[in-house]
């Protein structure tokens, strides 16, 4: 998907479809190369009344003008 408003609306859409309240994210491992990172990381999914979720998460970061823009990314629920 692209752009920003793509983007908003497919995490909106996923956290309504899974019942996630909320995330919290921990960055386990970042490598970073030029103007290039990658994240590898973990979520851990409030799920209200069904109680949480761990996620694992691998992004890849590219930096453009002085910012570090998200570039692509995969996870998926454990």
């Amino acid at each position: 998907m692209n752009g920003r408003e793509a983007i908003r609306g497919f995490w909106q859409a996923g956290f309504t479809a899974l019942g996630i309240k909320g995330a919290k994210l921990a960055t386990l491992n970042i490598e970073i190369t030029g103007n290039t990172a990658v994240e590898v990381g973990e979520a851990e999914l409030n799920l209200g009344e069904n109680g949480s979720a761990t996620a694992k998460y691998v992004v890849h970061w590219k930096q453009e003008d002085g910012q570090w823009l998200w570039d692509k990314d995969i996870w998926n629920i454990s």
